[in-house]
C-alpha cells in the first residue's frame, strides 16, 4: 500500500476493523454499497483510496506474492485467498498470475450480511494479541502481561531475560512456567517461541 492511499494513524488491521465498523453502520441505516475507505474519519480522497477492499482468488504459490495479505483461506487445487488493498489489483495484473476477484467490495459484501434478516449487528469482538483499540499490542504490553502473571503465581511462573537482545536492542523476555519453578532440578523443558 502506498503512502497516499493510507489513512493518517490506522495500521492496516485498525483500518480493516473500521471498514468492518462502518459498512456495518452503513447497512443497519441503509446506506447500502457505500465504500467505507470514503467513510473513514482523515480518510484520504484520491481515487486510489476510495477503491474498495476486495477479496480473490489467486493461483500462484505465496512466495510469489510477497506484501499482498493472504486471508488463510486455502483452497483445494492450492490457490489462495488474498485480501487486496488500494492499488492492489493493479499490481495483480501486473504480476501476471490467474485470479478471480470473489467480492468486489469487502464493505459493500458485509453491510449486505449485516442487514440480512435475522443477521447479528454486533461488532467484531477483540482477537487474541489485540488489545481494547484493536491494535496489536505493543512490547511492553507483553511484558506487563508476563510480569503479572508472574506476580499473580510467583510459585508457578517467573520471567527471565534471554541472553540476545532483539535487533532494536531490547531484552527478550520468557517466561517459565512450572510447579515450584524457582526448583533447578535438570526436569525436561518444552520450548515455545511466538
Amino acid at each position: 500500500m502506498t503512502a497516499e492511499t493510507t489513512t493518517p494513524g490506522l495500521s492496516r488491521r485498525s483500518l480493516f476493523r473500521a471498514a468492518g465498523v462502518v459498512a456495518a453502520a452503513a447497512g443497519v441505516a441503509g446506506a447500502g454499497g457505500a465504500s467505507a475507505a470514503g467513510l473513514l474519519p482523515g480518510a484520504q480522497t484520491t481515487a486510489a483510496a476510495v477503491e474498495p477492499l476486495k477479496l480473490a482468488r489467486v493461483w500462484a504459490g505465496r512466495q510469489l506474492l510477497p506484501g499482498f495479505d493472504d486471508t488463510h483461506v486455502v483452497y483445494a487445487d492450492g490457490s489462495a485467498q488474498y485480501l487486496l488493498w488500494p492499488g492492489d489489483l493493479a499490481k495483480l495484473d501486473a504480476l501476471g498470475h490467474r485470479y478471480v476477484v470473489e467480492v468486489d467490495d469487502v464493505a459493500a459484501h458485509d453491510a449486505a450480511l449485516a442487514s440480512a434478516p435475522g443477521a447479528q449487528t454486533s461488532l467484531v469482538a477483540t482477537q487474541p494479541g489485540e488489545t481494547t483499540t484493536g491494535d496489536y499490542r505493543q512490547y511492553e504490553d507483553f511484558k506487563a502481561d508476563m510480569d503479572a502473571l508472574a506476580a499473580k503465581y510467583p510459585g508457578f511462573a517467573r520471567v527471565f531475560a534471554l541472553p540476545h537482545r532483539t535487533l532494536q536492542g531490547r531484552t527478550v523476555y520468557g517466561m517459565e512456567i512450572a510447579k515450584d519453578v524457582d526448583r533447578q532440578d535438570g526436569r525436561p523443558v518444552f520450548y515455545q517461541d511466538g
